[in-house]
C-alpha cells in the first residue's frame, strides 16, 4: 500500500512540476514579449556629434544644382527654413540669420557659389555658416516615374571665418535618407506631396540632429 501511495505521490509531484515549468515558460515569454514591445515603443537619447554652434550665431545655406532647382524650386528655401528652426530651438546658438533674409541675399548675389567658403559667414554677418550641399535629390526611380524611390543625399559642412583656414570646414558629414521604406509603391498608393514631405522631414532631422542631443525612437526607419 505504501508503495502505491509513494508512486502515486511521485506521479502527482511530476505532473505539478511539469505544470509549473510550463507556466514559468509562459510567464517568461509574456514578460519577454512585454519587454520587447516596450523597447520597440521606447526611445534612446543620442548625443550631438558637433558642438560648433553652441554660443554662436549661424546661418543655414542650402546649395542645389540647376536641375534640382528646376524640378523642386522650393527645396532650398524650405529645407533651410526647417533646419534653421530646429537648430535655433535646440543647438544652444546665440542667434541666427532668418531664412528669408539669407535666401534674398544669396538670390541677389548669384556669384556666392564661386566665393571662398570662409567669406559666407562674413557676408551674412554670423559666426558660423552651416552649408548643406544637395548631392542628389529625387522622388522616383531614375527613368521610372511610376514607382516612388525617394532619395535625399547631401553634405553638411560648418565654416568658421576665424578658423586657421576659414575656407575649409571645421566640421563635415554626409546625410542620406530614403522614402518610402519599401519597394513597388506608386502614385496610386501614395501621393507625391506625402513622399516629398516625409523625405524632406527625414533629411532635416538627420542633418539637424548632428548639432544637438535628441531622442530617437528605438525602431526608426531612417
Amino acid at each position: 500500500m505504501r508503495t502505491r501511495i509513494t508512486i502515486l505521490n511521485a506521479s502527482i509531484l511530476t505532473a505539478l512540476t511539469a505544470t509549473a515549468l510550463a507556466t514559468t515558460g509562459c510567464i517568461g515569454e509574456l514578460f519577454g514579449g512585454m519587454a520587447e514591445s516596450a523597447r520597440r515603443q521606447g526611445s534612446t537619447k543620442v548625443e550631438r556629434v558637433s558642438d560648433d554652434l553652441e554660443g554662436k550665431s549661424f546661418a543655414v545655406v542650402v546649395a542645389v544644382d540647376r536641375s534640382t532647382a528646376a524640378t523642386s524650386p522650393m527645396l532650398a528655401e524650405t529645407l533651410g527654413a526647417r533646419m534653421t528652426q530646429l537648430l535655433a530651438e535646440n543647438a544652444m546658438a546665440s542667434g541666427f540669420a532668418p531664412t528669408d533674409q539669407v535666401t534674398a541675399y544669396l538670390g541677389n548675389t548669384p556669384s556666392w557659389r564661386a566665393w571662398p567658403r570662409g567669406r559666407l559667414p562674413q557676408e551674412l554677418g554670423v559666426d558660423r555658416v552651416v552649408l548643406v550641399d544637395i548631392i542628389d535629390y529625387r522622388l522616383y526611380e531614375p527613368g521610372n516615374a511610376y514607382l516612388w524611390d525617394g532619395l535625399a543625399w547631401g553634405s553638411v559642412e560648418v565654416y568658421d571665418p576665424e578658423a586657421f583656414d576659414p575656407d575649409r570646414p571645421i566640421y563635415e558629414s554626409e546625410v542620406r535618407v530614403r522614402f518610402p521604406d519599401g519597394t513597388g509603391v506608386g502614385p496610386t498608393e501614395m501621393r507625391e506631396n506625402l513622399v516629398a514631405t516625409e523625405l524632406l522631414r527625414r533629411f532635416v532631422n538627420r542633418a539637424s540632429w548632428l548639432f544637438y542631443d535628441h531622442e530617437e525612437p528605438n525602431i526608426i526607419e531612417y
